[in-house]
């Protein structure tokens, strides 16, 4: 009952058929044909450049070696109280995005963002963040409205995490 095409190109055009069979092994006529074109990339850095050289700009984190998932390298953040991220403009506006990452919290005194996604002027359209108890959650800032999760993060254990954001003002979902 599904199909996974590991052999697909980003940007290119693929069709597809499907043909069902019954339990007395009789076929079906061929379906109409189904065109799927997987999107490109907009932005990536798995840090294997050793710095954070994917990125407009960088407050408080470095390139290191110490804490990787996979790879040589991957960016931590330490922080006594002052934010430290990394902040990436992308070239067109988008009004749908998937986003991953993988994270490692070490330890944590308080909320900590994992990501924000902002409008071209800088505005908060969604936090993903780990509470100060230790719990995954999530904040439409343009309605106001914050979600909780009631799976804790495991601290020292890496995570990973996939958004899909339809950014539509207060309509917008993850």
């Amino acid at each position: 009952p599904s199909y996974v095409d590991a052999n697909v190109t980003a940007g290119n055009n693929y069709q597809y058929q499907v043909r069902a069979r019954d339990a007395n092994g009789n076929l079906s006529t061929f379906s109409n044909l189904a065109t799927a074109s997987p999107p490109t990339e907009l932005f990536s850095d798995g840090f294997e450049s050793g710095d954070l050289s994917a990125w407009i700009s960088v407050t408080g984190l470095v390139a290191q070696q110490q804490e990787a998932f996979a790879g040589s390298f991957a960016a931590r953040g330490t922080s006594s109280g002052a934010p430290t991220y990394a902040y990436k403009q992308l070239s067109a506006t988008q009004n749908e995005l998937y986003y991953r990452i993988y994270f490692k919290i070490i330890s944590q005194v308080q909320t900590t963002n994992l990501l924000k996604l902002r409008t071209a002027a800088g505005s908060s359209i969604l936090a993903i963040f780990v509470s100060n108890t230790g719990n995954l959650g999530s904040r439409n800032d343009a309605a106001g409205v914050s979600n909780f999760s009631t799976t804790p993060v495991t601290r020292g254990a890496w995570h990973e995490l996939q958004v899909h954001a339809f950014i539509n003002g207060t309509s917008g979902q993850t």
